[in-house]
């Protein structure tokens, strides 16, 4: 099993090419919060993709950890 993690909002530390870095991300209406009222859900893909992922988890806001040194 192969799990992509989707979000709408919150907070985390992220690394996306530029080193580890705390970002924000504001909320927005999507597909997922308007059609299922869970906060979280695990979803076999839903779509016959080809990609590397068979499930994805949604959540609807992420908080961050305290980083490891």
């Amino acid at each position: 099993m192969s799990i992509n993690h989707l979000f709408n909002k919150g907070s985390m530390y992220n690394r996306s090419g530029d080193g580890l870095r705390y970002r924000n991300f504001e909320g927005k209406e999507n597909i997922y919060n308007q059609s299922i009222s869970a906060e979280m859900f695990l979803c076999k893909q839903l779509f016959d993709e080809r990609g590397q992922y068979t499930h994805f988890l949604y959540t609807e806001q992420v908080t961050p950890s305290d980083p490891i040194n």
